[in-house]
């Protein structure tokens, strides 16, 4: 008898302790977390959707190369397509379970994670297959120039794009189905809970789904192609600089067209150094199943999310460092917005005056026109 409790003291001993372990881990992870996707990652995200919509304003002006420009502003929309989701995903629940916040918006809150969540994927598989489309329309640009203008005319390469962003939505429809939204009723009250449906765990789900099509048209089958091809094109650029360093003249609009090409590498670069750690980190996570706070695995899990966000952060700065077309279109645009907002507010400042009397209106104006007058003959002489 005397055995038989000190077992069961024990066991509530051992398990009270394993609870607190538990609520160790969890908190430890909420601050890790917060830390990591609120404020660096946060941060990140912030500013490459505000870098990614600058790139799309300028390319949209570069007129020299309408395929290229009109691929890496798609390939800009799917960024900030993505980097808006994760924020939303993961650094705002990462702050509003920091703070305990969560429970202020439950209802409201778990049914815009439910229901949104699936489009974090589908901007992954956007952006992962845009990347592929910019690395075939170079490719064929660089490599056989002889077909580029009948294969990667900008008729095409819009309805290209237009189907990687339908099959994007397409592929990523289950993911609507494995969580949902319980409805539960207590004493009265009612509460909405999230809940994972059985799809998830279903066999032949996880085998086809996850093991096979996910790990084939979101790692291996894509990171394959624009490693071919991303080779060829370099080897092409390099013999084709070699050339021209023979030649001492050469085309303006072969210099441009160029400098679009080592654009184009780079991106898909820094796209397979910062997509592939993480593709192989969820291969081996799936065998190492050791998620503790601070453990190599939890550390290297959020490390590599970081890296899908830097990943579409950083486009902004690989066209500002190594085109210059790009920064001349930049600076003129921003130059445009100064002005105007200069403009704006002389406007208003003209406009604001509500004596009754119209004179000094008049000498306002007067004196506005004078200084616009002498603003234009400046610009005129210089």
């Amino acid at each position: 008898m005397e055995n038989s409790s000190i077992l069961s003291f024990d066991n509530a001993s051992s398990r009270q302790e394993m609870e607190k372990f538990a609520l160790v881990q969890y908190f430890c992870a909420l601050e890790v977390k917060f830390y990591l996707n609120t404020l660096f990652a946060g941060a990140l995200c912030l500013l490459g959707m505000a870098g990614n919509s600058l790139s799309f304003i300028v390319l949209n002006r570069d007129r020299e190369s309408p395929v290229a420009s009109f691929l890496l502003q798609s390939l800009s929309l799917t960024d900030n397509f993505f980097l808006a989701f994760w924020f939303l995903h993961f650094s705002i629940n990462a702050m509003f379970e920091h703070f305990r916040w969560v429970r202020h918006f439950h209802p409201t809150w778990i049914f815009i994670r439910v229901y949104s969540y699936p489009l974090v994927f589908v901007g992954q598989t956007a952006m992962i297959w845009m990347t592929v489309l910019i690395a075939v329309s170079r490719y064929i640009a660089v490599c056989v120039p002889y077909k580029a203008s009948y294969i990667c005319n900008l008729p095409r390469m819009k309805l290209a794009a237009g189907i990687v962003l339908f099959m994007s939505l397409l592929y990523n429809i289950p993911r609507y189905f494995e969580n949902t939204v319980m409805r539960r009723e207590r004493n009265g009250s009612v509460s909405y809970i999230f809940r994972q449906t059985d799809l998830p765990n279903d066999p032949l789900y996880r085998r086809v789904y996850f093991d096979f099509m996910y790990y084939i048209f979101s790692f291996v089958l894509p990171l394959i192609i624009l490693a071919v091809l991303n080779t060829r094109l370099v080897l092409a650029y390099r013999l084709i600089q070699k050339r021209r360093q023979a030649l001492r003249g050469r085309s303006t609009s072969e210099g441009q067209d160029n400098n679009i090409t080592l654009i184009m590498i780079i991106v898909i670069v820094v796209f397979m150094v910062c997509n592939a750690p993480a593709r192989i980190f969820q291969i081996v996570q799936k065998y190492e199943g050791n998620t503790m706070c601070w453990s190599a695995a939890f550390v290297i899990g959020e490390i590599t999310n970081i890296l899908e966000v830097l990943n579409s952060s950083a486009n902004f700065i690989v066209y500002c460092a190594f085109r210059k077309k790009f920064r001349h279109i930049l600076r003129d645009t921003l130059c445009e917005c100064c002005l105007l907002s200069k403009s704006g507010e002389s406007l208003e400042m003209t406009n604001g005056q509500t004596d009754p009397d119209k004179k000094p209106l008049t000498s306002s104006y007067k004196m506005n026109n004078g200084r616009n007058e002498a603003t234009v003959d400046t610009e005129v002489e210089l």
